[in-house]
């Protein structure tokens, strides 16, 4: 291995010399620095050399080249060799085009007849029965309180007071059981009662 003051001079005399080539300049480097070893790379510089080899990769044609903007002329490269044909090409991208405006077209056919139905099941409730159609389509404000409930909460305490809170407004409970095409035996629990408060004054409702 050459010592410290002898590489010094070899990269001087390297430099000056006018009919050096870049070949030259890139060998002597290589041999000044064959002995060293690398240092260890952490965890983070993998996770970076591993996300550098992902968007960037190397089967695209060598030399490579680091691809700025939307421009990257080793990719054209590579498919002019896999589709010689640029008429092949376009067929095809007017294939996937029209295959995503089907799917569109389709999502937004399945759409209007999900809000169609859903739109004549509100004008029959409407019909049928006004105060159930409001209590539908009424907006609650997950925010606030409405003054009934809030009078509600007052006498509620520790665990009672915290699973009223916990409750979000216009869901469905989370003690419903998941509708099913045949009942359960047991669908129905009588013996349920809401968590006690610290102070007993709960109250006791049967909740499916």
């Amino acid at each position: 291995m050459l010592s410290p003051f002898a590489l010094t001079c070899l990269r001087s005399r390297i430099i000056s010399s006018p009919s050096t080539s870049l070949t030259t300049v890139r060998n002597a480097a290589a041999a000044a620095t064959k002995g060293r070893k690398r240092p260890a790379l952490t965890a983070a510089q993998l996770k970076e050399e591993a996300m550098k080899r992902l968007l960037y990769p190397s089967l695209l044609g060598k030399p490579r080249i680091n691809p700025t903007g939307i421009h990257r002329r080793e990719v054209n490269r590579a498919l002019r060799r896999v589709m010689r044909s640029a008429e092949a090409h376009e067929t095809i991208q007017r294939a996937w085009q029209l295959h995503k405006r089907q799917l569109r077209e389709q999502r937004a056919e399945d759409m209007k007849i999900k809000y169609d139905s859903m739109k004549n099941a509100m004008d029959k409730l409407k019909k049928l029965d006004r105060r159930l159609y409001d209590i539908a389509v009424a907006k609650v404000d997950p925010r606030g309180i409405l003054p009934d409930d809030a009078e509600d909460l007052k006498p509620l305490k520790g665990p009672a007071r915290r699973f009223w809170l916990s409750r979000v407004q216009g869901l469905f409970p989370r003690e419903m059981w998941i509708p099913t095409d045949t009942p359960r035996k047991n669908g129905w629990s009588y013996e349920w009662k809401a968590p006690p408060s610290s102070t007993g004054s709960s109250k006791s409702t049967a909740t499916p």
